[in-house]
């Protein structure tokens, strides 16, 4: 496979999964005062731009878009209720976040090195805006701890 199209799948992915895991706790808090939806409500709309980016140009190559399974979407779905059944404070829910955006920004930074000699110029600036994203939003959250 084209490392291109490869590594706009893996973003389209993880976009993915970081929108909807995102999505799921601002859901589950709506009721809730917790201080830390306005900064998620930013990290939603920025996986969504993500993912709407890599969606776009995966289209415009004519290839197919490589989906999260449901088994790994309802798995997420789950683990997220758990953890937030059991504590739904401020300093959890940053934890869980920082969490998945560390793993995001490790697995996108291995990509690129593995990758950047190789990737279109554009799909690479694109590559290191996401994971500058994901690092920033890991501050940030950081605050809540």
């Amino acid at each position: 496979m084209d490392e291109n199209i490869e590594m706009i799948n893996f973003m389209h992915k993880n976009a993915e999964m970081g929108y909807l895991s995102s999505l799921d706790v601002l859901n589950k808090i709506k009721e809730t005062d917790n201080k830390i939806k306005r900064d998620l409500d930013l990290l939603t709309s920025e996986y969504k731009k993500y993912m709407d980016e890599s969606k776009r140009i995966i289209k415009k190559s004519k290839t197919s878009i490589s989906k999260n399974s449901l088994f790994t979407k309802v798995s997420s779905k789950m683990g997220i209720e758990m953890e937030l059944n059991k504590d739904n404070s401020d300093s959890a829910i940053a934890r869980m976040l920082i969490q998945g955006l560390t793993m995001g920004e490790v697995d996108i930074e291995s990509k690129i090195n593995n990758y950047k000699e190789t990737l279109d110029k554009n799909i690479l600036t694109l590559a290191e805006k996401y994971k500058n994203f994901q690092h920033d939003f890991i501050h940030t959250f950081k605050e809540y701890l």
